[in-house]
């Protein structure tokens, strides 16, 4: 029979390893590596109507075709073996675009269809299968380029690592 110490003494050593991951996914400026995080960059978009939640990026920062890096830790992600592809799945954290009606939910204009951000959960799929490299909990560097797209300056649709 396994001694009581034993068991006393796994258990502390699962509990702390709880602590240390929740603490890890939770604290300020663990999100990303290095670069700009998806939530800085949609912090310094800007309503396109004021009223609506399409977000645009502002002309006086953006310009068109320049490319945008950014790095940002994965939350899940999905591989699609037959397509070979892979979903990856982030969280905004930031506070810009959070309001009383929608929460943290908005949409990011792209030159094709938008960005949907629903209770801060958006998704982006890259053409290739990336779990080979990347996990769960890592960081990732993503590329788009900008583009003029009826008057405004919005991300491009196709995102490639960077």
């Amino acid at each position: 029979m396994i001694d009581k110490k034993v068991l006393l003494l796994i258990g502390a050593l699962v509990i702390v390893a709880f602590v240390i991951l929740a603490v890890s996914l939770v604290m300020p400026g663990t999100t990303h590596a290095s670069g700009s995080s998806f939530s800085a960059l949609f912090d310094k978009m800007e309503n396109k109507t004021g009223t609506s939640s399409e977000l645009v990026l502002p002309e006086e920062s953006y310009t068109a075709g320049q490319v945008i890096t950014v790095t940002d830790r994965i939350i899940a992600m999905d591989v699609d073996d037959y397509h070979l592809s892979t979903t990856l799945y982030f969280i905004y954290e930031g506070s810009e675009w959070v309001n009383e009606n929608n929460g943290n939910s908005f949409q990011v204009l792209q030159d094709v269809g938008t960005l949907q951000i629903k209770n801060s959960v958006f998704s982006l799929t890259l053409g290739t299968d990336l779990s080979v490299k990347y996990d769960v909990g890592g960081s990732i560097s993503l590329q788009v380029g900008v583009t003029l797209s009826h008057g405004d300056l919005v991300l491009g649709h196709i995102w490639t690592l960077a």
